[in-house]
């Protein structure tokens, strides 16, 4: 993105002005504060960015986000993509119906273009939404993607409420695709594991639970289930340990019904929980099953 300082500045102005979930969040709970970047949560200071991205600040801007990351940046002040973090905290309940209503209401605020919107996998009380979509800033197409974590209070700590923004010039987005991914599963991936860490699980089932099953002739069959975030899962044999196994969206995989066994077609859940696995045998049968319902044979 290149523009004239009065230009960015101008810029600023009217990205801060479009609405946001905080803002809508503002009238459903109390004292909603904005946490200054040394008041982070230690898990969101540790957060790493790939290769070529600098922290920065927003000059003369009138929000203060916790984080800000730019890539390509040049002398002129130009740069090839904007990551921003902004934290809050506050007090009293916010319903997860505020926070999935206005998962877009930045990008409709900006009158963006082909805009995408929904609910991303998260415990219980947790809520998790991303959009995306495209729209013109300082006289460039950009694509955006604005990704929202909600936590409520508990005994000890605060509600926490964190907005992710990537703002990338849309000629950059293929080539920085990779950079996109990482920042978006690294702050996702991030909020899962302080919320585990609170609650003790992720979805229904205790992560790394063993569990013994009667297969005969074989005699029995120990596997475990595992983390959302764990790596190394393509080719492994998988166990199905629901009978009526279902994407993140709920909807039921008819070709695995009545079976044992699938092998995974993914490294590592997507960032919606997803894993692509088929049936043994079958590698034409491809259904799309959360992590939550499979679990890994202890043998591999």
């Amino acid at each position: 993105m290149t523009r004239t300082d009065d230009a960015s500045a101008a810029e600023q102005r009217r990205l801060a002005a479009v609405p946001s979930i905080a803002a809508a969040a503002a009238g459903h709970v109390d004292a909603l504060a904005e946490l200054r970047a040394e008041n982070l949560p230690d898990w969101l200071m540790r957060l790493g960015a790939p290769p070529g991205w600098c922290l920065a600040r927003l000059a003369d801007s009138p929000i203060e986000p916790g984080r800000v990351a730019v890539y390509g940046q040049h002398s002129d002040g130009s740069w090839e993509g904007c990551e921003t973090i902004r934290a809050f905290e506050f007090s009293g309940a916010l319903p997860a119906d505020v926070v999935r209503a206005n998962a877009d209401c930045t990008l409709r605020g900006l009158h963006a273009e082909n805009i995408t919107a929904g609910a991303l996998a998260a415990p219980e009380p947790a809520t998790a939404v991303r959009s995306s979509g495209s729209f013109t800033v300082a006289g460039r197409k950009a694509w955006a993607q604005f990704s929202t974590y909600v936590a409520g209070p508990t005994s000890a700590t605060a509600g926490l409420l964190i907005e992710h923004s990537l703002i990338i010039d849309a000629s950059c987005r293929a080539r920085l695709h990779g950079d996109i991914t990482n920042l978006t599963n690294g702050i996702h991936h991030a909020f899962l594991t302080a919320i585990e860490d609170t609650v003790g699980t992720v979805g229904a089932v205790k992560q790394d639970q063993a569990i013994t099953a009667h297969d005969p002739p074989g005699g029995d069959a120990r596997f475990r289930q595992f983390r959302y975030n764990t790596t190394g899962l393509r080719n492994k044999r998988l166990r199905l340990v629901t009978d009526l196994p279902t994407s993140d969206s709920g909807r039921p995989q008819e070709a695995l019904i009545g079976l044992r066994d699938v092998i995974c077609l993914d490294d590592t859940p997507s960032v919606l929980h997803n894993l692509r696995v088929h049936p043994v045998g079958q590698p034409d049968a491809v259904a799309l099953v959360t992590f939550d319902q499979l679990a890994l044979y202890d043998d591999q």
